[in-house]
């Protein structure tokens, strides 16, 4: 401090300056890191893109994570002088040391952070998972992929500039699932053929969902073991997870309303991916073949009134799960799950 005596304090620019940025955090961070039991933050940004494409890709800006909350980070420059500085001190000519400061970095900009709603996170995280439409078996599928969802599910994470709460909920709403080292999204025609195989393994297997408002994973993915498409028992597990939320030990209980609206869902966007549009009266018999006949009766269009627009009597999907690869463009394979299951339903019903 400066006194009558020594009416400033000493003050030099170190001659190799050090880099330093300076970071304003908002008031719920300031508070959530003063916490005696605060969380490690992240920062993160998007993988660097593929170098064997052509396509350019766009800069990665980097975002600051919490467990639940995601904020860009944005440049902001100053037109003031800002120092960093530290103790030193100086010698006279009686060379007595003389406590100052010198500056060894000067900065230029400060970095703010906003907090950011990203429009689709599915969509990012959707760009590093393999799509399987399950023409094929999962693992002939797999043993043909190469490059990007070579990994697991918490590395997948961490090339996803949103926090872990947001890519859970992505990797919820995409029925995503992680198969040894592999990441891998259903298409919708993967999701709705599933869906279709445990409607019959639950009549095979005397299994009553609308009666008993249960359905366990472990239960149908085990009616499913001899089926072509080597259904994995994480996306049974990811599909049961869409039937209710109420967990019990093993599956979920049974939310009609839910249930109703998550096939009609898949059913819309399967009847329409290449047309857009479906007649009303179509639509509710397709769905009502989808789902238990207790609650047939219960199908209406106001369950998936988000997902589609109304215009008389033509119904049209408002968004898709899949791009083209939702058309089956890969080449057909002759399915053979219905005669399967026709036989397996016979002899149950001996």
């Amino acid at each position: 401090m400066a006194t009558q005596d020594q009416p400033g304090i000493p003050f030099s620019i170190a001659h190799e300056q050090q880099n330093f940025r300076l970071l304003e955090l908002p008031d719920e961070l300031v508070e959530l890191l003063s916490a005696s039991d605060a969380p490690f933050l992240q920062l993160k940004s998007s993988p660097p893109s593929d170098p064997s494409t052509s396509t350019p890709s766009k800069p990665a800006n980097a975002v600051l994570c919490t467990a639940n909350k995601t904020y860009q980070i944005r440049q902001v420059q100053t037109s003031n002088s800002v120092f960093f500085i530290q103790p030193s001190s100086t010698s006279n000519e009686d060379a007595i040391p003389t406590p100052g400061v010198t500056a060894i970095a000067t900065i230029q900009s400060t970095l703010e952070l906003l907090p950011s709603n990203h429009p689709s996170p599915s969509r990012l995280l959707d760009d590093l998972l393999l799509k399987w439409n399950a023409t094929t078996s999962l693992p002939d599928f797999l043993s043909r992929s190469k490059g990007k969802a070579h990994r697991s599910k918490q590395h997948l994470f961490s090339d996803v500039p949103l926090s872990g709460a947001e890519c859970g909920s992505a990797w919820y709403a995409l029925c995503a699932f992680q198969h040894e080292v592999f990441c891998v999204r259903p298409t919708v025609v993967a999701l709705h053929k599933l869906w279709r195989q445990m409607v019959i393994a639950c009549l095979v297997s005397d299994i009553d969902i609308a009666g008993t408002g249960r359905i366990y994973a472990n239960e149908i993915w085990e009616a499913l073991k001899d089926e072509d498409e080597g259904w994995p028992l994480a996306l049974v597990d990811a599909v049961v997870g869409h039937l209710g939320s109420a967990p019990v030990e093993g599956g979920v209980l049974v939310e009609k309303e839910k249930l109703l609206a998550f096939i009609g869902g898949l059913v819309l966007e399967t009847e329409t991916v290449v047309s857009k549009n479906m007649d009303e009266k179509t639509l509710v018999e397709k769905w009502k073949e989808n789902v238990p006949d207790k609650w047939r009766g219960d199908v209406s269009l106001e369950l998936i009134k988000d997902n589609c627009k109304i215009s008389g009597s033509i119904v049209t999907a408002l968004s898709y799960r899949d791009e083209l690869d939702s058309a089956g463009t890969a080449p057909a394979r002759k399915d053979t799950a219905g005669r399967k299951w026709h036989e397996k339903f016979k002899a149950g019903r001996r």
